[in-house]
Order: C-alpha cells, then sequence, then structure tokens
C-alpha cells in the first residue's frame, strides 16, 4: 500500500508516497512555497492528490489545534486558515480517503512509524520550536483529548503568580527556543540573535554570563516542564525533537539538569524516569506521521 502523506508548513507544503512500513519514496517528494491565504492552501492539497493517483489514502499534518476530523481551531502561521473546517472543504473535492492531524501529532507518530518508538504502548514527544508542542500515545493509540489539545505542553503554567497581564510564565514562554531562550536573550541584552539559538549557547560557552543565565532558565524550565508530564502520564518514553536536538550536547545537558532538579526536591527523589532519547525523523516528519495516521485511522 502507498499512502499520500502532505505536510503543510508555514512556509511550504511537502508531499510524497510513503509505503506501508513509513518509508518515503524520495523520487516522488514535492515542495511546493507556502502561500498564506485561504484558497491557495486548499487548491494546493487538492492539486498534489491529483498528482498521485496511485495513493490509496491521504494523511495531512497541519499546525495548530485541530478539533474533530478536521476543524482547525488554529492554524499556527498560517492566519487565514484559522477556524475552517479544513475536512469539510477537502471531501468536497477529494474522493480518496482522507486524515488530518497536528503536526506534533504527526511528528510523534512518524517515530512509531520508524523511530524508537516501534513497539511502545504509551509514550510522550516533547517538540521544542517557537513554542512548546508534542503529542502523547496510550496504549498504542494517538491521543488528542476532547478538544484536540492533548500535547500542547507549551501551556503549562510555570508560575500562577505575575506581576502584569503581560506576564507569561508558561512552558513555551520559559523552555521553547523562539519564545523562550531568545526571547529572554534579547529582553536581558537589548540585541537581536535573529531567532539564532545557535547564537545564545555560543554566547554561553563563550563566557557571557547573561547568556548562561538565560541558558540554564531555559533547561530547568524544560525539566520541570518534562517533570511535570511524566508524573501525569507515566510514560514508557520520552522523545525530543525539534532544530535544537541537532546541538551535539543538548540531551546531556538536559539530563544533568534533570538530575540537579530532582535531587534537589524531595517529592522528586524516589521517581525513576523514563528513558529520554532524541527523535529519530530530523526531516519529513510531517509526511510519514500523516501518512501513518492515514494508515491507522482509515
Amino acid at each position: 500500500m502507498e499512502i499520500l502523506g502532505i505536510d503543510v508548513g508555514g512556509t511550504t507544503i511537502k508531499a510524497a508516497l510513503v509505503s506501508d512500513t513509513g518509508e518515503i519514496r524520495q523520487a516522488s517528494k514535492v515542495t511546493i512555497p507556502t502561500v498564506d491565504e485561504r484558497d491557495a492552501v486548499i487548491n494546493t492539497i487538492v492539486d498534489l492528490v491529483a498528482q498521485f493517483p496511485t495513493a490509496e489514502k491521504v494523511g495531512v499534518s497541519f499546525p495548530g489545534v485541530i478539533q474533530g476530523k478536521g476543524y482547525l481551531r488554529t492554524a499556527g502561521a498560517l492566519r487565514s486558515m484559522f477556524k475552517i473546517d479544513l475536512y469539510a472543504e477537502l471531501t468536497q473535492r477529494i474522493t480518496k480517503p482522507l486524515a488530518i492531524l497536528n503536526d506534533a501529532n504527526a511528528a510523534t507518530l512518524a517515530e512509531q512509524a520508524v523511530g524508537d518508538a516501534k513497539d511502545v504502548d504509551n509514550y510522550i514527544l516533547f517538540a521544542l520550536g517557537t513554542g512548546v508542542g508534542g503529542g502523547l500515545v496510550i496504549n498504542g493509540q494517538l491521543y488528542a483529548g476532547k478538544h484536540g489539545m492533548a500535547g500542547e505542553f507549551g501551556f503549562q503554567s510555570m508560575n500562577p503568580y505575575h506581576e502584569t497581564n503581560e506576564m507569561d510564565y508558561s512552558l513555551s514562554f520559559e523552555g521553547s527556543l523562539v519564545f523562550g531562550l531568545i526571547r529572554n536573550y534579547e529582553l536581558a541584552t537589548g540585541r537581536n540573535v535573529n531567532r539564532d539559538a545557535k547564537q545564545v549557547f555560543e554566547a554561553a560557552e563563550a563566557g557571557d554570563a547573561v547568556a548562561a543565565s538565560v541558558v540554564e532558565r531555559f533547561y530547568l524550565s524544560l525539566a520541570h516542564g518534562i517533570l511535570n508530564a511524566v508524573m501525569m502520564i507515566d510514560p514508557e518514553l520520552i522523545l525530543i525533537a525539534g532544530g535544537v536536538t541537532n546541538r551535539s550536547t543538548f540531551l546531556e545537558e538536559l539530563l544533568t539538569t534533570l538530575d540537579i532538579v530532582m535531587s534537589d526536591l524531595l517529592r522528586y527523589q524516589d521517581i525513576e524516569l523514563p528513558p529520554i532519547k532524541l527523535a529519530k525523523m530530523k526531516a519529513d516528519t510531517g509526511i510519514v506521521g500523516a501518512a501513518q495516521y492515514a494508515k491507522t485511522t482509515l
């Protein structure tokens, strides 16, 4: 069986045929620039499906909070797609079986297809980027929750007390790369690092005390976010995805911080963490995850 996986992102829309075992047919891969306009996005998806007549099913990965079969409550950077029933729009023009899911959930299922989550019934994926997203698999099944918000780890409150309404102490504003690490460094220094977290890490390694403090804060916030999720779900495995995982020392630094937090806080001293690993899929997670979702749900 061949399944068409389509990954809609803020800058590109990618598609490819995916085998029953989760392997992409690289020769079939198509990449198209995203135009943030409702009809343009819908037409692109419809046209892509028409280009792959051999596909038996279609899976679409999309940013934002997705309810039901494909109502886009939000749509990430694609503002034109907010509050659209994408499933209804597409099934008027596409006759193949169709499934739509959130992009972080797609990344979660990609690991089930071809990563370290094979044969793991209960696991969590944290997706670190502009904010903090993620996905949950419980008893072997993707769990989205009543309103499609399960796995939105970035909404965890890191501190319920604030001085002004503008203060946001969510995990996304503390333990992500753009809203957290970069934002905190730029606020503290007035320096623009052009959304490049690598500059902050390099400044810390070069002896920049502010950068070092911000990096420490990033790891501490992420550690607390992970521990909160562990205590709620008790997973067998935690996976971390996102560009920061390309940093060679990232996992070591995160695990060291987790050890420190668990040693410092009595409530964690008898807790055993599950294995924490980096997601294997570095590219095309949306394509593979969307195809996996279509395979298992249609």
